[in-house]
């Protein structure tokens, strides 16, 4: 079991903490590929004053890109209510561009908050 540590905006940061948010996702890079069921991640979001909360990995899977990632899940658990897989890979895109994401994929790491 490793522990790792990622930083989030604000708003993702809440979801995940009041237990909307239970998949986070990330480009599928050499950082993210060290990240397997049973880790730990702590979150901080220094819009908080780098507050922190950790989960558990439950399990975590590879996509093409972010839109085949976000047809899999419902838009809630990804920290998107209401959006569209469209609406959610556009802004994924926006994050790490369009040929860092062909290059890497995408990663969904399914987590659950520890209390």
């Amino acid at each position: 079991m490793k522990t790792h540590r990622m930083n989030l905006l604000k708003e993702p940061y809440i979801e995940i903490k009041e237990g909307r948010k239970t998949v986070e996702m990330r480009l599928y890079d050499e950082k993210r590929r060290g990240i397997a069921a049973g880790d730990l991640i702590i979150f901080s979001c220094m819009a908080l004053d780098g507050e922190e909360i950790c989960t558990e990995v439950l399990a975590t899977y590879i996509y093409e890109d972010f839109h085949s990632l976000a047809e899999n899940y419902a838009p809630e658990s990804l920290g998107f209510p209401g959006s569209t897989p469209a609406h959610i890979s556009d802004y994924m895109e926006k994050i790490y561009g369009r040929e860092t994401v062909e290059k890497y994929g995408a990663f969904a790491i399914k987590i659950l908050l520890k209390k």
